[in-house]
C-alpha cells in the first residue's frame, strides 16, 4: 500500500467516525388496522429505534441529563421524513403529501441569548423496552455537541413534531389539530413549558 492510499483510507475512516449516529432508516412503520380512515399520524405506529446517539450526542450523555426517576435509554433515533414507512400505498401517499406541504417537521432551532440550539424530536427505547417520543435540544457550539435540554413524552402517542415560533418551540402530537406544548427560553437560564391550543 502506498502512503497516499493509507491516508485516503484513514480520511474516510475518520469522516465516518465523526458523523452523527443515524438510524438504519426507516425505523417507524405506519399501518391502519382494519382499513380505518384516520389520519396517518393517528394510525398504528410501531417504532424500533436502534441508535446509540442522537445528532452526535452519545446515549450516556443523554442518560446523564435525564431527570431523577426517568428510565435509562438503551436506544434512540431522531425522526426525519425518511424514518416513516408503510406497506399501504394510500398511507405512503398521505405521508409524502404532508411532508411536502409541511416542510421540516422534526428539527428546528432556538436562540437562547448568544447560543443557537438545535432541537430534534424522535423516539427512544427505554432499557425496559418501552418506546416513547422525546425532545432533545443540543448545543453545537463547543468542541463536541452536548445536551442543553431533554424531555420525554411518555404520556403521548408515538407521533411528535416541532416547529419554531419566534423565541419558542412548539411541540405537537399531530399535524392538523390544536394540541400543542411550547418550550420557551425565559432569559434567566431556564426553559419554561406551557400547554396551549394552536
Amino acid at each position: 500500500m502506498t502512503t497516499k492510499t493509507i491516508l485516503a483510507a484513514l480520511a474516510v475512516l475518520l469522516a465516518t467516525a465523526a458523523a452523527p449516529a443515524r438510524a438504519a432508516e426507516p425505523f417507524v412503520t405506519v399501518s391502519r388496522a382494519g382499513g380505518g380512515n384516520e389520519a396517518w399520524w393517528l394510525a398504528r405506529i410501531e417504532s424500533r429505534p436502534t441508535g446509540q446517539g442522537v445528532e452526535g450526542v452519545p446515549l450516556a450523555q443523554i442518560n446523564a441529563a435525564l431527570g431523577a426517576g426517568q428510565p435509562a435509554w438503551c436506544a434512540a433515533d431522531a425522526l426525519t421524513n425518511a424514518s416513516f414507512a408503510s406497506d399501504d400505498p394510500a398511507i405512503r401517499a398521505e405521508m409524502d403529501e404532508d411532508f411536502a406541504r409541511e416542510g421540516e417537521l422534526f428539527r428546528a432551532t432556538l436562540r437562547t441569548g448568544r447560543r443557537e440550539l438545535l432541537a430534534v424530536v424522535g423516539h427512544y427505547r427505554a432499557c425496559s423496552g418501552d418506546v416513547a417520543p422525546f425532545a432533545l435540544l443540543i448545543d453545537r457550539e463547543g468542541a463536541a455537541p452536548r445536551v442543553a435540554y431533554v424531555r420525554t413524552f411518555d404520556d403521548w402517542g408515538p407521533f411528535i413534531v416541532v416547529r419554531p415560533a419566534g423565541r419558542r418551540l412548539v411541540f405537537s402530537s399531530c399535524l392538523m389539530c390544536d394540541h400543542a406544548e411550547t418550550l420557551a427560553w425565559d432569559g434567566a437560564r431556564r426553559f419554561r413549558w406551557r400547554v396551549e391550543g394552536l
